[in-house]
C-alpha cells in the first residue's frame, strides 16, 4: 500500500496524523502542525508526582513521542545526540509555562511556514523555549 493511501486512511480512521516514516524519523513531516493524537505513550516513561511527562521539542514543531538512544537519565533534558530522545520529567512548576511557549511558537510557526517551523525546532532543542512566552 502507497504512503499517501495509508496516511489518508489513518486520518479518516480518526488518527488525526500519519507518522508512516521509513527513511528515519523525520523522514515524514505530516504530523507537523496538525492536531495532537488522541494518544500520546511519552516514549514509555510513566507518570511521577511533582513531575509532568514532557515532549522536549513539541509535537506540533515535529518532535517525536519517543525516548530512545538517551544518554542520560529522564530527569536530565534531553541533550540532543538524537531526535529520536524527545520526553523527559520536567519540573512541574516549569512545565506549564513551557506549555504557553510551546503554544505560542506553534501557533506562530505553522502559520509563517516551514523555515519558521525549523527555527522554533531549533530554538526548542537548545532549550531557548522561554523566548516564545511572549506571543
Amino acid at each position: 500500500m502507497s504512503r499517501p493511501l495509508l496516511a489518508a486512511l489513518s486520518v479518516a480512521a480518526g488518527f488525526g496524523f500519519a507518522a508512516l516514516a521509513d527513511d528515519g524519523p523525520l523522514a515524514d513531516t505530516s504530523h507537523i502542525c496538525q492536531q495532537r493524537p488522541s494518544y500520546v505513550s511519552y516514549g514509555g516513561l510513566p507518570s511521577v508526582p511533582r513531575f509532568r511527562r514532557d515532549h522536549w521539542v513539541p509535537l506540533c514543531l515535529g518532535g517525536l513521542d519517543m525516548r530512545k538512544t538517551c544518554g542520560q537519565g529522564p530527569y536530565a533534558a534531553p541533550a540532543f545526540q538524537s531526535d529520536t530522545c524527545n520526553v523527559w520529567y520536567e519540573p512541574l512548576g516549569e512545565s506549564f509555562l513551557k506549555d504557553d511557549a510551546e503554544r505560542n511558537a506553534c501557533r506562530y510557526a505553522c502559520r509563517a511556514g516551514p523555515a519558521a517551523i525549523e527555527a522554533a525546532r531549533e530554538d526548542f532543542r537548545a532549550g531557548n523555549w522561554r523566548k516564545w512566552l511572549e506571543p
